[in-house]
C-alpha cells in the first residue's frame, strides 16, 4: 500500500486531519462509482437507491476498501469498452495494481484479467473447480496463499483464515454462498433476456468469475467485499432491465429482477447492517449521528 501511506504521510506533513483525509479520496472513490453509474444506465436512482440499502453502510466503516472499490468499478468500466483483449488485460491489470495500493484484498483483481483471457466455456469449467476444490480443500487454502505471496500477507491470513474463521461454520458457509448465488441467478435472468447486449454479457461473466469466491466464505463473509465491486454493475443491469411504456407494457426481465434485487438487498441490509455483531447503535445510527457533513445544516 505504498500509494496510500505516501497520500498519508503527506497530509499528516501538510497539518491534515483524518477526517479531511479520509473525506477527499472518498469523494474521489464516490465521484469515480458515479461517473460509470451515470455513463451506464439512464435510471441512476434505481441504482444509487440499491447502493444506499446495500453496501452503503458497510462502505462507509471499511473505508480503505471503499477508495479501492471506486478505483476497481471505474477501472472495469473502462475496461468493457477496450478496442482489443490486450488493452482490456493491460486495463485490468492496472486497476488491480492501483487498487492494492489502498487495500491487499484487492489482490483478488488480479485473476480478472486473466479469467477472462479464456474462453467461456473454460470460464465455466475453471469456477467450478475452483469452488469444488476451494471448499473440499479450504484447510489448505491459507498456506497457499503464503506460499504465492512469499510470506508478506502471512498477516492478513492469520487474521482471515485463523482467527475470524474461529467462528465459522458449515451453515454460515451455505448462507453466504447462496446469498451470492441467488443475486448471480438474477443477472443470469437478465441476460437471458438480452443476451446480445455487450454491456449485460459482461456482467454476466464477471458474476461468474466472482464465483470463484465463494469458497473463502468458509472463512468469513468480509470476502463479500470483493463481490461488492460486482454487485455495482449488477444493479445497474438490474436497473436497465426494468422499463415499462404509455401502454402500461412492463419488461418481463425487469419485472423479475427488480423486485428480486430489492428483496435480497434489503435482506443484506438486515444480515450484515442491522443484525451486526456491533449493535444497529454502532453501526447506523452512530455514522448519522457523528456526521460532520450532516452538521452543518
Amino acid at each position: 500500500m505504498v500509494v496510500y501511506n505516501f497520500f498519508a504521510v503527506l497530509a499528516k506533513k501538510y497539518g491534515m486531519e483524518y477526517v479531511e483525509f479520509n473525506f477527499i479520496l472518498v469523494m474521489i472513490s464516490t465521484l469515480l462509482i458515479g461517473f460509470v453509474v451515470f455513463r451506464l444506465t439512464r435510471r441512476p436512482s434505481i441504482v444509487m437507491s440499491l447502493v444506499f440499502i446495500y453496501p452503503f453502510i458497510d462502505n462507509i466503516i471499511q473505508k480503505r476498501w471503499y477508495y479501492a472499490l471506486g478505483i476497481s468499478v471505474f477501472g472495469i468500466y473502462l475496461s468493457i469498452n477496450a478496442k482489443s483483449r490486450t488493452s482490456r488485460t493491460v486495463i485490468l491489470l492496472i486497476t488491480a495494481l492501483i487498487a492494492c495500493q489502498f487495500h491487499t484484498g484487492a489482490v483478488l483483481l488480479f485473476t480478472l484479467p486473466v479469467y477472462l483471457l479464456f474462453t467461456e466455456k473454460l470460464q465455466n469449467w475453471i469456477t467450478i473447480l475452483v469452488v469444488l476444490i476451494g471448499t473440499l480443500g479450504s484447510d489448505r487454502i491459507s498456506g497457499i496463499i503464503n506460499a504465492v505471496s512469499g510470506g508478506v500477507l502471512a498477516d492478513k491470513a492469520t487474521l482471515y483464515f485463523t482467527t475470524l474463521a474461529a467462528n465459522s461454520s458449515m451453515g454460515h458457509y451455505l448462507f453466504w454462498a447462496a446469498w451470492q448465488v441467488i443475486q448471480t441467478v438474477i443477472i443470469y435472468y437478465v441476460y437471458k433476456y438480452d443476451s446480445e447486449n455487450k454491456f449485460v454479457k459482461f456482467v454476466w461473466r464477471l458474476n461468474v468469475w466472482a464465483m470463484c469466491i465463494i469458497p473463502l466464505y468458509m472463512f468469513d463473509p468480509v470476502f463479500t467485499r470483493l463481490f461488492r465491486i460486482v454487485l455495482i454493475f449488477n444493479y445497474v443491469a438490474v436497473a436497465n432491465s426494468f422499463w415499462f411504456n404509455k401502454r402500461y407494457e412492463i419488461s418481463r426481465a425487469g419485472l423479475f429482477s427488480l423486485p428480486m434485487q430489492i428483496l435480497i438487498t434489503g435482506i443484506s441490509f438486515y444480515v450484515f447492517d442491522i443484525n451486526s455483531k456491533l449493535g444497529i447503535d454502532a453501526m447506523i445510527f452512530a455514522i448519522f449521528k457523528n456526521n460532520q457533513f450532516l452538521g452543518l445544516f
